[in-house]
């Protein structure tokens, strides 16, 4: 029964992988977690400055205006628990990720532990990006809230 079950889940898996792979557009791209001292060094090996992959999951939310959100005591944005995203996805191990998603324009959120994750900003928009219709954009993501610069 447990080997029917998790061939089952594999299929299922499989199918919303293949979808998500012919879709006319989305993002995709890789997640990485930069962790403690960061400051040029020629001690320093360029690896720790590139970060390790990070499984984690992205939110995909309407446009978050910047003065919506509050940082918590890790500096990280306290969770909107009004608002639903619009996707979810999860960066499996290597960190790669890809969502398909309609054309306009989003506000990306790496869900951690200690809050949510976002370090970026047009100035109005929270980690924004851009889905063009019929193109996949590349949208990578460094979590640096642990790292010192």
């Amino acid at each position: 029964m447990m080997k029917y079950l998790l061939f089952l889940l594999l299929c299922v898996g499989c199918v919303s992988q293949q979808s998500n792979k012919q879709s006319p557009q989305g993002v995709y791209g890789i997640v990485t977690e930069i962790i403690g001292n960061q400051m040029p060094s020629p001690d320093l090996p360029k690896s720790a400055t590139q970060g390790q992959a990070l499984a984690a999951t992205i939110h995909f939310f309407a446009p978050i205006a910047t003065t919506d959100l509050q940082l918590n005591e890790h500096g990280l944005y306290k969770p909107l628990n009004a608002i639903q995203p619009i996707a979810t996805c999860v960066a499996d191990q290597s960190g790669k990720f890809r969502q398909a998603l309609p054309a306009g324009k989003y506000s990306m959120i790496v869900v951690l532990k200690d809050g949510w994750f976002a370090h970026q900003s047009d100035g109005n928009t929270v980690q924004p990006v851009m889905i063009d219709t019929g193109k996949w954009t590349e949208k990578n993501i460094q979590v640096n809230y642990r790292a010192a610069y």
